[in-house]
């Protein structure tokens, strides 16, 4: 039951770094090509979607989220969006979550020209949440790791003769 849990975890974790790295790649693409693909656009507009969940849980924290996922899509931005707020004197968590959706939907549809400031931030907020589910998955393998080791070092008795 435990491993299944830890696999679980790792699945989680894999996936939601693969997720936040696709985002970067999307926004790089888009910023850089001048033309979305339909899966670039998807992938924006979905990001949009998952932080603009945030900025709401972050408003009102008893707001459920719908599924497992999501509320670890929403925990992992508000964690990320936090730890960037605190290393940027005056950033307000919440408008910064407001011009990265912003940035996500303005990118996406192509809008406008989007200041390169605006998507370096949204990029800095994805690579965070990128290197916390490294972290994560990590921490679950090395779990895992600590007990084979403890497992294979167990001396065993038999009453058997």
């Amino acid at each position: 039951m435990r491993d299944r849990q830890r696999v679980e975890e790792l699945s989680f974790a894999a996936a939601l770094g693969m997720w936040a790295n696709d985002v970067i790649l999307a926004v790089y693409r888009v910023s850089t090509s001048r033309r979305p693909t339909k899966t670039d656009i998807r992938i924006l507009l979905d990001a949009a979607n998952v932080v603009d969940e945030a900025r709401q849980r972050a408003e009102d924290p008893l707001i459920s989220s719908p599924s497992r996922r999501a509320l670890a899509e929403t925990e992992s931005t508000l964690s990320a969006a936090a730890t960037l707020a605190r290393e940027a004197p005056g950033r307000d968590q919440k408008e910064f979550l407001r011009q990265v959706i912003a940035t996500l939907r303005e990118t996406a549809t192509r809008a406008s020209s989007v200041e390169q400031g605006r998507l370096d931030a949204t990029i800095e907020l994805f690579s965070r949440m990128a290197e916390a589910q490294l972290v994560e998955s990590n921490s679950v393998l090395g779990h895992q790791r600590s007990d084979r080791e403890a497992w294979s070092a167990t001396t065993t008795t038999s009453t058997s003769s």
